[in-house]
């Protein structure tokens, strides 16, 4: 097959891409700026292009690093290239697309931080194990005083985080901010005596050194980032470091963006057309996924964003659709509502519980009126993220048990209100009989008691030597076995009830590192 054949076939099979998308494959621009709004084809764009840059181009695989958002977008897109290479009778290559990086920065600044600059025996805090490690250690960093102690080292790490990912000066913020300069440091020490990374030093501490040995870069031909609109300004400095002898394509679209909460800035977007004055821009506009009217609708909100302006998106599905604001005088009759819409959509065969997702502000502020009305209606659900998990009854209700096993431990009733709290043989009241309410029929208050008080002095009496076996036998007291699978309303159950033992395998990971033995009374009380 000559280029010529092969470039078409990779444009137009297995089925053919628009004029856009096809611009973006085979442009020879060295700085490329897509504009890809939500159902453009991103991916297989992206696939497509790297596809042919390892065919058509013979780009070395090894010359090639493709950063994505998640590693489960990493993952598609890894299965799509080879996938593609495979039908294309390229076996040969096949074997050697692992040495193509293909995942997300910080997953590269790790193997750089690794292999070139000296952290080799380093491990990674994820953000729940590293907020874990904030709650050991934040006693030593002077993270104390009147207030809540969680919420001391959530605006510590929230603070830290804007430290790296803005890369500050340190001699400014030690000269504005001595008290925190001094917390900061302390931090660093600890990290560096346990040998651990977090996810935002990680790409500072790769941005330092890169600027000392920028050279160490150079191996990369072509550099393409996904979700450009969502990266920060180390990530940025990051990014111009690493590209700077090569071609760099980057995707996105800042009326997506979602994260700055998180330190993503979406004028970097706009940025790069102006640092890369030579540099092509190519719109998608296509939306492949969406009915008419959603697509409508989509247009209508962005063209009221003041600062960024961009040509509409253009439906190709044939389906009308529908879209529909609903207002309501107060949030029960809101989530009322939604539960019903559910219901009917499940019980006429349209759709499953699993297809349904119901985005909210915030959980904490809106997620209580549909928490009830779902536990009223039995509609089975998982609240997003480890701070909403706490609000399913049975998790509160676990939360109590386990925190009651801690002399001094507690169960905050509301973040809001830090004197508002349960304590002591309440826990136990408490958590037992909530614990039976959540889940009627799986076990009663009178079977389980004494068997939890046996399990608490089993506990301290040194009968477990890690957390995975002392929550084993919680769950074992507690019914667990008798959970039905294919109930849905017992799988979310379990599915939460993993996510909580994450939580306190995330506090275990904290406490033992350096060496250090459990100590059930800290560790249960956090």
């Amino acid at each position: 097959m000559t280029h010529t054949q092969l470039l078409h076939t990779i444009l137009h099979e297995p089925r053919p891409l628009s004029e856009s998308q096809q611009s973006a494959i085979t442009t020879q621009s060295p700085h490329v700026r897509i504009i890809a709004g939500a159902g453009a084809g991103k991916t297989e764009t992206l696939t497509r292009k790297i596809v042919s840059l390892l065919l058509v181009e013979h780009v070395e695989p090894a010359s090639i690093v493709a950063f994505t958002f998640t590693e489960k977008a990493a993952a598609n897109m890894k299965s799509r290239i080879y996938k593609r290479v495979k039908e294309l009778g390229e076996d040969a290559l096949c074997a050697r697309l692992g040495e193509m990086y293909v995942g997300t920065i910080h997953g590269f600044c790790f193997h750089l931080l690794e292999d070139q600059f000296g952290y080799g025996s380093w491990g990674v805090l994820d953000e729940n194990q590293e907020m874990a490690y904030l709650m050991r250690v934040g006693w030593e960093l002077n993270l104390t005083g009147s207030s809540n102690y969680t919420e001391k080292c959530q605006d510590f790490k929230r603070s830290v985080g804007v430290f790296y990912n803005e890369m500050l000066s340190r001699d400014e913020v030690k000269k504005r901010s001595p008290d925190f300069y001094y917390s900061l440091t302390k931090y660093e020490a600890c990290l560096d005596e346990h040998h651990r990374l977090t996810f935002d030093r990680m790409i500072a501490l790769t941005v330092e050194n890169l600027r000392k040995r920028p050279e160490v870069g150079d191996f990369i031909q072509y550099l393409i980032v996904d979700e450009y609109q969502d990266i920060n300004r180390a990530q940025q400095e990051l990014i111009e470091i690493l590209g700077r002898g090569s071609k760099i394509f980057v995707v996105g679209d800042p009326r997506q963006t979602i994260y700055q909460w998180r330190g993503s800035d979406e004028h970097c977007f706009e940025e790069f057309a102006e640092y890369y004055q030579q540099s092509e821009t190519i719109s998608i506009p296509e939306n492949r996924r969406s009915v008419q009217t959603i697509v409508q609708a989509a247009n209508y909100f962005s063209e009221t964003f003041e600062k960024c302006r961009y040509s509409p998106m253009v439906y190709s599905r044939s389906e009308q659709g529908k879209a529909h604001l609903v207002e309501f005088s107060d949030k029960r009759s809101e989530a009322v509502f939604i539960a019903d819409e559910i219901s009917r959509l499940v019980e006429s065969g349209r759709c499953r519980y699993g297809d349904i997702g119901i985005l909210l502000r915030s959980v904490n502020t809106s997620g209580e009126p549909f928490i009830d009305v779902f536990r009223e209606k039995h509609i089975p659900f998982m609240v997003g993220g480890k701070v909403g998990l706490f609000r399913r009854a049975e998790i509160a209700a676990l939360a109590k048990i386990v925190v009651w096993a801690s002399p001094n431990g507690f169960f905050q009733k509301s973040r809001w209100d830090w004197k508002n709290k349960i304590e002591g043989e309440d826990l136990l009241t408490f958590g037992s009989q909530e614990w039976a309410d959540a889940i009627p029929g799986l076990c009663t208050v009178d079977e389980i008691l004494p068997r939890l008080n046996e399990w608490k002095r089993q506990l301290h009496g040194k009968g477990f030597d890690h957390v995975a076996g002392m929550y084993q036998e919680l769950l074992s007291i507690l019914g667990f076995l008798q959970l039905d699978p294919d109930n849905p309303e017992h799988a979310v159950i379990m599915a939460n009830l993993g996510r909580f033992g994450d939580i306190l395998s995330d506090v275990e990971t904290a406490q033992k590192l350096g060496g250090h033995r459990i100590s059930w009374p800290t560790l249960l009380r956090r």
